[in-house]
């Protein structure tokens, strides 16, 4: 019974663990980026992903040299 407890208990903590963790942060590098609103492409786009969410597309930008 009570190494069920336990069990149950840390069921309940592992995904706030997982709500408290920074988001995962990517850049990616495109060579020609179509955003479908224009009919001309973005040259050299960096787009930024935090998580599960695009946080910026811009043309020529540079990635961070440190994530935070």
């Amino acid at each position: 019974m009570h190494r069920a407890l336990i069990g149950f208990g840390l069921s309940l903590a592992m995904p706030m663990l997982a709500f408290c963790q920074t988001p995962h942060r990517v850049a990616i590098r495109a060579g020609h980026l179509i955003d479908g609103k224009s009919d001309k492409s973005l040259e050299n786009a960096l787009i930024v992903i935090e998580g599960d969410k695009i946080v910026s597309v811009a043309a020529g930008g540079s990635a961070p040299a440190v994530w935070k």
